[in-house]
């Protein structure tokens, strides 16, 4: 089978190997698609904190089953999608239902080796079947499970303003997921494309990012105050450091962006707002489940979000025009 492998910063490489034959309690994959995020464009730049080369990319996935080895509820050809984070079940922080912040999690694509392989081991744990839902949506479900769970992570109710900090497919699921309840709803990004995009999700606001004026935007949508939780979808240094000016007193900064560097606020800025400060990592099967069902109920969720599509066969040469500011990506999914 063909492998294809990001070998170190800015170098993919397909080479063959033979079909892994699945361990006990692990059903075999045959990948149909996988989308490509921002933890594989930062892995392939370079700048992906939690990364060793040479490593396989992918756990956005939509694939059927292969072998079910001797696993219940699973048949052959079944499409399915995966939750890829593969967590111990011992830790405290799984015996406390928070799987996603697992003390010894591997990430396929990240930790282990992920899905850009035409077969694909992972534990039957982890496998969410869904015949309901189109390749393109079990695609997209692991994403938009990103955005879920940040959303849970607040107490979130109709009287609040959210900022969404960065268009990119994390902060645009967010967006989506957000406009379906009560309250207003904001997005800043400094590209006209995304923001073009943005501006077709109905109940959605959005600043389109010009220097100096982010400040000045945010306030005039919210009449003054900041907003009341505010997302930072970006994993940019700058954008990390600036989101505390946006937030409201007595609110919320949840930080969904990954980021190397140590980042820093004013301490009497934080302070005098009582701000609280979380991170948001990953997502639990009960995001999952929540976002299986809002694309079962929203035929429009993803009706044009997948902008970019790649043969697996071509994907060695035509993966890095993808960082390419002039492709106007939304999201780009390999097809095999």
């Amino acid at each position: 089978m063909r492998v294809l492998t990001c070998v170190r910063p800015g170098k993919m490489e397909m080479t063959g190997k033979p079909v892994p034959v699945p361990a006990l309690n692990e059903v075999l994959l045959k990948i149909k698609k996988v989308g490509i995020c921002g933890t594989d464009l930062h892995a392939f730049s370079g700048t992906q904190p939690y990364f060793n080369y040479p490593r396989v990319l992918g756990h956005e996935i939509a694939a059927e089953i292969a072998d079910p080895n001797g696993n219940a509820g699973f048949k052959t050809g079944e499409i399915v999608t995966i939750m890829p984070y593969f967590n111990c079940g011992n830790c405290n922080a799984c015996l406390k239902g928070k799987t996603n912040c697992c003390v010894n999690l591997k990430v396929a694509g990240v930790h282990t080796d992920g899905a850009l392989q035409e077969y694909f081991t992972v534990p039957a744990n982890c496998v969410i079947p869904n015949s309901s839902l189109s390749t393109d949506q079990l695609t997209l479900v692991e994403p938009f499970s990103i955005g879920q769970h940040a959303l849970s992570r607040t107490a979130y109710n109709e009287d609040d303003t959210i900022l969404i900090i960065g268009a990119g497919p994390i902060g645009i699921g967010l967006a989506q997921l957000a406009v379906q309840k009560k309250g207003k709803v904001i997005i800043a990004d400094m590209d006209e494309n995304k923001i073009d995009y943005c501006n077709k999700i109905k109940g959605l606001q959005t600043i389109l990012i010009h220097s100096g004026n982010m400040n000045k935007e945010v306030m005039a949508q919210t009449s003054g105050a900041g907003a009341d939780i505010v997302f930072d979808a970006t994993g940019n240094l700058k954008a990390i450091e600036s989101g505390l000016s946006y937030l409201a007193h007595a609110g919320a900064y949840i930080l969904v962006g990954l980021q190397k560097q140590p980042f820093a606020f004013s301490h009497p800025e934080f302070h005098k707002k009582e701000t609280t400060l979380m991170s948001s990592r990953n997502a639990t099967r009960r995001d999952f489940d929540a976002v299986i069902d809002f694309f079962m109920q929203s035929k429009a969720a993803t009706a044009d979000y997948i902008t970019h599509r790649l043969s697996f066969s071509d994907a060695e040469e035509a993966f890095p025009a993808i960082l390419h500011e002039k492709s106007k990506v939304i999201k780009a999914v390999i097809e095999f």
